[in-house]
């Protein structure tokens, strides 16, 4: 009996080859999708999964608010006294740990390496996280002071494929040379962590006063510092509790633990003047570990992180696909049910039951949704490298080693089988022999009914998604395009490091000798960072009285180069003076508009001459310049304030414009002169346009996934409408005859097939644009600045909707037209 089916099922698929390619190519391809879309989303959801106890490892965050309760910033990482304040107050922690970023350069022999992605880390990271040492003793890491771990990679890189344990190396310390001994090699971080370090160097190294140090106070430095320091919040905190339930009792005490330490901190240091309480401006968090790549989007993060609303949507397109294919089917099942009729029939005569039937049809379902299958299958291995690449993720073929998979692909498919297949067997079933043999054809009621609702749903999700689609393209390419109040064209930014700065005066008119230098400068930091610093409240003295403005001010340490390197417009007053001198950088300010404006300023000129008080300086305002993007343009601009370096602290990164029609003669005169002044470190550098694009490739790369996967969903659907109105057009083939011999042209019979379509596009259009539009301000909120939907979203899905039905039918219908109406008639 199985085996009559089975034969029945490939004669039908012979039979009918077009339907049969529509059927099994749309699943085929809406299972690839889907697929590809669920090993993404499983990368996404297994970060930092690996560890052993990753339930139970925490997190420290701190945030910041203003007077007025607003929140100004959240950090991923806190200040260095906090880890062994709560490890010693707090006994339901077993292990806490800090890690401190650090780029440093290293000496080998005659060769130098300059890394980024490295950390000071604590002996305890390696009981909390679950680090795999090639070489090294885990339970011995990083205890001692001036010990360094590799990565593999790094390893590698720098030994080659010598042993590195117990080596010696040297590492840049001010002007000095530091020696480090080589304690270990760990493997490489899985792509599926949201931190990668090429290297640990031992925490204890930092008690070096020479190393570490915040301000001139020698308190402040070495060991003192980082057990005192409140104020330098870079320090990433990790805890190992013994229990996960117990990290809600934990964040439920930390307000008390703010108000003792911190609160004893600054009343010590004379910051706190009674009019606020330490709890209602700074406070503790308690984070997960498992939430951080899709629930964290803080002011510092280690690494860039994914987006759990990302995950949501490219999950409910994943179902689309799989509905609107189950759709096609369905649709192209029941239409063709008349063809199956005499089929039926001669079955119930002989003795075939209904329950017998419905298997049978179940069964043919579950066949087809398996060849899909398997295609499905050539298809994600066909495009997984591309859809990886285009992802920036590892998605690799091991996914096809894991029983969750093949468990998970084979429900997946007879589960899709049975309900794709449920309607069109119940349907068939149901026809009575005695009718069918007599007149061929069904004669179960609703058949059309059901096929309009399938039609319009599919109708609904494609208008959604083209709708969706639309959007999303505008506010990629706003971003894009959207003016930021500065060029970031032709600037070359590199680091400044010790050696270079002593020297720096001869560095820059040795590069301004060659006319393809513009300009040179200094900055703490450079556009497309964060604006993270700040030095507290500001005071602005009105008449006799000094008033304190209750906003932040993000702060940015330069000299007087910086405003022509970026030309930045100063819209009021002047630039810092280029023979500034210690004295006079601690007299004069600048601040951009909107510092103005909130400072209480109607207009910008105002300000100008205006006396403030701000990092313990008491000083004049002397420019104001235009708003600009500082940061991406996902961020709100905001107030800024700029004070001259002293002595030249701070200034960290060096900016260079370079002349548009002499870039490679600028770049190698740059090179050159760099190597003169600081030999030892490599010459590194990279264009700020770049910058920039990289804080969008993120969005860029989702935004392209999700278009692919919208116009596959689209293409899927109208697949699925093509194959219905050629059967409908088949139907009526002889209608389409008569009509051409009574004289109605193409245009005609196109306009009485589609005419049923047409209907549905108008009533799908009237349901998809109130949740399209709905989803989309809901997605376009997480940029604050952003297009406004307009009509033309909504007119193009609808133009776009005809043009798929009208393409569809039209085709068909010209198909038809060839054919001669006199032997269309004889035949029939």
């Amino acid at each position: 009996m199985w085996k009559n089916y089975l034969l029945v099922a490939i004669r039908n698929l012979k039979k009918n080859p077009i339907y049969s390619i529509i059927n099994v190519l749309g699943l085929a391809v809406g299972l690839s999708a889907c697929i590809l879309i669920g090993i993404f989303v499983s990368h996404e959801l297994s970060y930092d999964q690996y560890h052993e106890n990753s339930d139970r490892i925490f997190r420290v965050t701190r945030d910041f608010y203003d007077k007025d309760g607003n929140l100004s910033l959240h950090l991923g990482a806190v200040a260095p006294p906090i880890a062994p304040l709560l490890k010693q107050e707090y006994p339901e922690i077993e292990e806490i740990a800090r890690i401190l970023p650090a780029q440093e350069l290293f000496k080998l022999k005659e060769q130098t390496f300059l890394e980024n992605d490295g950390f000071y880390a604590e002996p305890s990271l390696f009981q909390i996280f679950d680090i795999s040492l090639i070489k090294g003793n885990s339970s011995k890491a990083l205890k001692d002071p001036n010990i360094i771990y590799f990565s593999k990679t790094l390893a590698q890189k720098m030994f080659n494929l010598d042993d590195p344990i117990g080596k010696t190396l040297h590492f840049q310390v001010g002007s000095k040379w530091k020696t480090l001994k080589v304690g270990g090699v760990f493997e490489d971080f899985p792509q599926a962590s949201h931190f990668h370090p090429h290297y640990f160097i031992s925490f204890k190294t930092l008690e070096d006063p020479e190393l570490y140090f915040s301000g001139p106070d020698p308190k402040n430095a070495g060991r003192s510092g980082l057990n005192s320091n409140w104020g330098n919040n870079a320090f990433y905190t990790y805890m190992l509790l013994s229990e996960a339930n117990k990290a809600d009792q934990l964040a439920a005490q930390l307000p008390n633990f703010i108000e003792k330490y911190f609160g004893a901190y600054i009343k010590s240091h004379g910051y706190d003047d009674g009019s606020f309480d330490v709890k209602d401006i700074t406070h503790l968090h308690v984070q997960a570990l498992k939430d951080i790549h899709l629930n964290s989007r803080l002011d510092s993060e280690i690494e860039a992180n994914g987006n759990m609303q990302q995950v949501y949507i490219f999950s409910i397109i994943a179902a689309f696909i799989l509905l609107i294919a189950a759709i096609n089917f369905v649709n192209l099942a029941t239409a063709r049910s008349a063809k199956r009729a005499r089929e039926v029939g001669v079955r119930k005569v002989i003795g075939a039951n209904r329950a017998r039937l419905i298997g049978q049809f179940l069964g043919e379902s579950v066949f087809i949704t398996a060849l899909s299958g398997l295609i499905a299958l050539g298809l994600v291995e066909i495009f997984r490298p591309q859809v990886a690449l285009l992802a920036q993720r590892s998605l690799s073929i091991a996914y096809l080693f894991n029983p969750v998979f093949w468990l998970s692909f084979l429900g997946l498919i007879v589960g899709l089988g049975m309900l794709a297949g449920l309607y069109p067997a119940l349907y068939l079933s149901s026809f009575q022999p005695v009718k069918v043999l007599k007149s061929n054809l069904g004669s179960v009621k609703g058949k059309k009914t059901m096929r309009r609702v399938l039609v319009l749903s599919q109708f609904a999700i494609s208008c959604v998604l083209i709708i969706s689609t639309i959007v999303v393209y505008r506010q990629l390419s706003y971003i894009n395009n959207k003016p930021l109040g500065l060029n970031k064209e032709q600037v070359v930014r590199m680091g400044n490091p010790s050696s270079l700065s002593q020297n720096f005066d001869s560095f820059r008119e040795e590069l301004l000798s060659n006319p393809a230098i513009k300009t040179v400068a200094r900055s703490s930091g450079v556009p497309s960072n964060r604006l993270l610093d700040s030095f507290g409240m500001i005071e602005v003295k009105n008449r006799k009285e000094w008033e304190q403005r209750n906003i932040v001010l993000k702060t940015l340490v330069v000299d007087p180069g910086y405003f022509p390197a970026y030309e930045i417009p100063i819209v009021a007053g002047r630039n810092f003076e280029d023979d500034y001198s210690d004295n006079k950088a601690q007299h004069e300010f600048i601040i951009n508009e909107l510092a103005a404006r909130e400072l209480g300023w109607k207009q910008a000129k105002n300000a100008v001459g205006k006396r403030v008080k701000y990092a313990r300086h008491t000083g004049t305002i002397v420019g104001i310049v235009k708003d600009h993007h500082f940061e991406s343009v996902r961020e709100e601009i905001k107030p800024l304030i700029y004070i001259l370096s002293e002595g030249g602290t701070f200034l960290n990164n060096i900016s260079v414009r370079v002349e548009t029609a002499a870039i490679q003669n600028g770049l190698s005169h740059l090179e050159k002169t760099w190597k003169g002044f600081s030999p030892e470190i490599p010459f590194n550098y990279n264009f700020m346009d770049e910058n920039f694009a990289r804080l969008y490739e993120d969005e860029q790369r989702q935004g392209k996934l999700y278009m692919i996967f919208a116009i596959l969903a689209i293409s899927v659907a109208s697949l699925g409408l093509f194959g219905l109105a050629t059967y409908i057009g088949e139907q009526r083939t002889s209608e389409i005859g008569i009509r051409k011999v009574l004289g109605a042209n193409t245009w005609q019979n196109i306009r009485l097939l589609s005419q049923e379509f047409i209907w549905l596009v108008l009533l799908a259009n009237a349901l998809a644009i109130p949740l399209a539009w709905y989803f989309m301000q809901d997605w376009l909120r997480n940029y604050a600045y952003r297009i406004e939907l307009s009509a033309l979203e909504f007119v193009l899905s609808l133009f776009l909707s005809f043009m798929i039905v009208i393409l569809s039918i039209g085709y068909l219908v010209i198909r038809l037209s060839r054919v001669n109406p006199v032997q269309v008639l004889r035949n029939e």
